[in-house]
């Protein structure tokens, strides 16, 4: 009989939980941005594209540089809280553009999308490492499936949060999304920090 162990696991249930949510930050770029830019700005929907290449610039260069020390459990989910800090000030910052006049507004979102990229990297170099180290071994293709069903669900319901979030609510809504983030690199740190398996 098939033993599903990994789904046994409520650390690990809670881990997968906690990555899905911050995994919502992928949208931002694909949902979240377009629409801010196109209802609360002046800026072009053009402008979008711009963000993309940056983001994509800083990916490329930055992502060995920003994943090292990964090996090390605590240095992972540290790098994990990290991560959501930044993201929670890009929201700051993404929220703060509307209003403004079009250029000022223009590189306020090119800011954000330089810290909010921080924040991915770091996030992305911890939640590897935090879904390996928290899985038994010997069912670790079992526990692999699982944690990715918090990134499948945070694509598959993310959108409709996000744009309640954005479009609904605004700036309140940027907030609420970033201070989000934030509590689930907290919870996630101190997750790992009374795991059983790293207990002192």
């Amino acid at each position: 009989p098939i033993s599903f162990v990994a789904f046994k696991d409520w650390r690990f249930l809670a881990a997968t939980i906690l990555n899905g949510v911050v995994s919502l930050h992928f949208l931002i770029q694909g949902v979240a941005l377009p629409l801010w830019i196109l209802h609360s700005t002046e800026v072009p929907t053009w402008w979008v594209s711009v963000l993309f290449v940056i983001n994509t610039v800083l990916v490329t260069v930055l992502q060995i540089r920003m994943s090292r020390g990964t090996g090390d459990i605590m240095v992972s989910v540290k790098k994990f809280r990290l991560g959501t800090a930044y993201l929670l000030a890009s929201c700051l910052i993404y929220s703060s553009s509307a209003g403004l006049p079009l250029w000022f507004s223009a590189t306020v979102l090119a800011v954000g999308m330089v810290v909010h990229t921080l924040g991915e990297l770091y996030a992305a170099a911890g939640s590897w490492s935090i879904g390996f180290e928290l899985a038994v071994e010997k069912h670790m293709g079992q526990y692999q499936g699982v944690y990715s069903l918090g990134w499948g669900l945070g694509g598959t319901l993310g959108p409709v949060f996000i744009t309640a979030m954005v479009v609904g609510l605004g700036a309140l809504g940027w907030l609420v999304l970033g201070a989000t983030f934030l509590a689930s690199g907290i919870v996630m740190h101190a997750l790992v920090r009374r795991h059983p398996k790293f207990a002192d």
